[in-house]
């Protein structure tokens, strides 16, 4: 029994130490211009996104995202200094679907898994690395419904 206690501890510490996450920036008007909106993918590597439900991401105030990977519901942490952005681990619900989307979805994690900072410009953002544009969206006002 007292074996499982410092393990129990460990593992808390871990979790809790993991998933720490800082909270963006809400001085900045660009980093405002991210959060509490919702953001449809266009582009990817270069590659224009069609699909009949493309895939979203929404960057909450408190440091949380979520959206549809294009088969998955996606959440993780990200925090934002200046014109850097970085996003913790992604976490997605784990259902299958059409191969191509299942693609087009895990292009997208390992594109977000990249991500080191941003650029805004209208109403699209282009997320980078290293100043390589590595995806861009657009802003939506409903689900599906671009600006």
């Amino acid at each position: 029994m007292f074996r499982r206690i410092p393990l129990v501890a460990i593992c808390v510490l871990a979790f809790s130490t993991g998933c720490s996450i800082k909270r963006p920036a809400s001085g900045t008007s660009d980093s405002a211009q991210l959060v509490s909106q919702d953001w449809t993918l266009i582009s990817l590597h270069g590659n224009s996104i069609v699909a009949d439900r493309p895939p979203t991401l929404r960057f909450d105030e408190d440091g949380q995202l979520s959206g549809f990977g294009g088969v998955n519901r996606i959440s993780s942490g990200y925090t934002i200094d200046g014109r850097n952005l970085k996003f913790g681990q992604m976490i997605t619900t784990r259902m299958a679907g059409d191969a191509v989307l299942m693609r087009m979805e895990s292009n997208l994690l390992r594109a977000l898994d990249s991500v080191n900072g941003y650029r805004i410009k209208g109403d699209e953002r282009t997320l980078t690395n290293d100043d390589v544009i590595v995806a861009i969206f657009r802003a939506t006002r409903n689900q599906g419904e671009r600006i």
